[in-house]
């Protein structure tokens, strides 16, 4: 093994086991960097070493930050020293020795310190939440002890958790994608997309800060429905029949799915942050999820135009089932419905759909485009190869706009680009995440272990010859978010793959939308006059840089935050240019479904007043007009 590949094994177990950087420094990775590690050695010598080693580390730096903690919390910290904390932990560099370590660990207890105080206090001044202080010291005290505590339970399972980081590590050398699954975690990716269980289709993990965080949302579920809770999204507080708000800040992950799964209440009101710093409070009761369920909803948006719309907030598979539905199937039964309604206009609403299937995403691609290349796949060592759409006829040739953001990665993105490309489609939003690879799964065997591999296997090209690596696929329409606010796409990943483009002939004809220029310029001028576009910017820059740790100043910082995230998502839509409804067949089925027709009614409010879909329907609507006037 190379000496630049075992620097970073070890490199990447250390993000891997600390990846806020909390507890070890640059020093005591270039001490354990500096240890031989051969990975074909038969007898598997220097590995354990390896191990030996980081156990012996980990236990004493921890048991060191552990002390550190419980003196800190315990003492009478001062809020009046100016200082700052950089808001995305992550994407910081480990310190150079364990003084700056600590140093950081100290601004991190404080930060906690004061974000507990001002979610306590209902008055929201210096007074008002010094008096709540005492209360959030020690929660925040039992909060960092107990994820110390999860780490290093015993000696057999530190043991057994270094062992599995360390493969993890091993697979994240390579690229960002590939990673090491347990069993365990492995019949969890498979259950995340299909349940029969009574259920809110929520499942969870916990973040770099150790905040819980939804890893996977089952279609069909209640959180699926109500198309306001995503992957990624920060699980805040939860609350039932309108009692007391519970805190998810005092549990683990795996804490809060068993208070929610396994709590006798089926509604439950659940308060996330996104990644974007929105807050969504939203309504779910569990039910049962039907994997052979339409997990997609087709609505109608009714004003100059009829236009449908359809949010597709994962590429699901049914993995159990050959002969059961994906998300292409469903999306197509739902585009059927809304040809009836006779709509002039489609939009495909991609945003915050973290991906999925690859198959479905070229399956779903298929639907709009009669036949021809869809993309380019570069397998490892091997010559590139077309992917076709081999069933010729599309399902709907109407005009069609596809939504996207920062949030919107891997086969949203794969979707976007085909599209752009045949100039089948229009894209708007902002450039997405940025990931063009192809992962596939593997079992590993070896005596009594058994894991798997998910590996990298493709990279993915446009049929241009192109990659959106790194880069994203770019909208023809800029409408400015918050998605790309806190610097997480594929280009912040350490070891992200390179952009780069194949030579490869491809065949095929693109459309024409003549009335592109035309319709840029309308919707640039209409974004430049928005107030709401134009507060998107002016927030974007003054937000979210870092932290102050002073308590007036982070108070300053906190209203104004909340502030503008309440005005810019909650505004009122001073004239509806469209209503929204269910489509017909689905207003049948909502007439005996009380709890679906609730879901329904928030999300066509949510709906009507997003800015974004209001300007989709704009373009399209100025499309439609300008193609019957050519």
């Amino acid at each position: 093994m190379g000496e630049d590949l075992r620097k970073l094994i070890i490199l990447e177990f250390f993000h891997q086991i600390d990846p806020a950087k909390l507890y070890f420094s640059q020093e005591d990775i270039r001490n354990i960097q500096s240890l031989p590690l051969d990975l074909t050695d038969s007898k598997n010598e220097s590995f354990c070493s390896i191990v030996q080693k980081l156990e012996s580390l980990v236990k004493a730096k921890l048991k060191t930050a552990d002390d550190q903690i419980g003196a800190k919390l315990k003492g009478n910290p001062n809020y009046s020293v100016r200082d700052s904390i950089s808001y995305l932990f992550s994407n910081e560099s480990f310190c150079l020795n364990s003084s700056l370590v600590e140093k950081r660990l100290n601004r991190w207890l404080k930060y906690n310190t004061l974000n507990r105080m001002y979610q306590e206090s209902e008055t929201k001044s210096a007074s008002a939440l010094l008096k709540v202080e005492g209360f959030a010291r020690e929660k925040v005290l039992l909060k960092e002890k107990k994820r110390i505590e999860r780490m290093v339970k015993n000696d057999e399972e530190l043991h057994d958790h270094i062992i599995h980081l360390l493969y993890k590590a091993i697979a994240l050398s390579y690229d960002p994608h590939s990673t090491y699954f347990t069993y365990g975690e492995m019949r969890d990716f498979e259950n995340g997309l299909s349940s029969s269980l009574l259920s809110f289709g929520l499942d969870f993990t916990e973040d770099e800060v150790g905040e819980a965080s939804i890893n996977s949302i089952a279609p069909g579920g209640a959180a699926w429905n109500s198309n306001e809770i995503h992957e990624g999204d920060i699980i805040m507080s939860i609350k039932w029949n309108e009692k007391e708000k519970i805190d998810a800040l005092d549990y683990t992950a795996p804490e809060l799915k068993d208070l929610l799964e396994l709590n006798k209440n089926r509604k439950v009101e659940i308060t996330v942050r996104k990644k974007d710093g929105s807050i969504a409070i939203v309504k779910l009761e569990k039910n049962i999820i039907d994997s052979n369920e339409n997990n997609v909803h087709g609505l109608l948006l009714s004003g100059k135009q009829k236009i449908g719309y359809i949010a597709l907030p994962a590429f699901y598979s049914n993995w159990n089932n050959q002969n059961g539905k994906g998300c292409a199937a469903d999306v197509a039964s739902e585009l059927l419905k809304l040809k009836k309604e006779n709509i002039g206009g489609l939009i495909l609403d991609l945003r915050y759909n973290g991906g999925g299937s690859m198959q479905e995403a070229i399956e779903l691609a298929g639907i709009f485009i009669d036949v021809g290349p869809l993309l380019l796949v570069q397998p490892k060592s091997e010559p590139p190869i077309t992917l076709k759409d081999v069933t010729r006829g599309s399902i709907y040739q109407g005009p069609l706009l596809i939504l996207v953001n920062g949030l919107s990665a891997s086969a949203s993105e794969l979707v976007a680009a085909t599209l752009q490309d045949h100039k089948r489609a229009i894209v708007a939003g902002t450039s997405t995440f940025g990931k063009a690879s192809a992962q596939n799964i593997v079992p590993l065997v070896d005596k009594d272990t058994v894991g798997y591999l998910k590996i990298t296997s493709d990279k993915l090209y446009r049929i241009t010859g192109k990659s959106h690596q790194q880069k994203g696929v770019v909208p023809d329409f800029l409408l400015p978010d918050f998605s790309d606010l806190n610097g997480y796409s594929e280009k912040s990943y350490r070891n992200a793959l390179p952009n780069d483009s194949i030579s490869k002939k491809t065949y095929y004809t693109p459309a024409s939308i003549f009335s592109l220029p035309e319709l840029k310029k309308r919707s640039s001028h209409r974004v430049a006059e928005s107030n709401f576009y134009k507060e998107v910017s002016k927030t974007k820059s003054e937000i979210f840089k870092s932290t102050p740790l002073e308590i007036n100043e982070f108070i300053h910082y906190m209203d104004f935050s909340r502030y503008v995230m309440q005005q810019i998502m909650n505004r009122e839509v001073t004239q509806a240019e469209f209503s929204v409804s269910q489509n017909q067949f689905n207003q049948a089925l909502l007439q005996i479904d009380n709890y679906r027709r609730e879901m329904s009614n928030d999300l066509i409010k949510e709906i009507e007043k997003s800015p974004y879909i209001e300007e989709a329907y704009k373009i399209l609507a100025d499309y439609i007009n300008l193609e019957k006037d050519k």
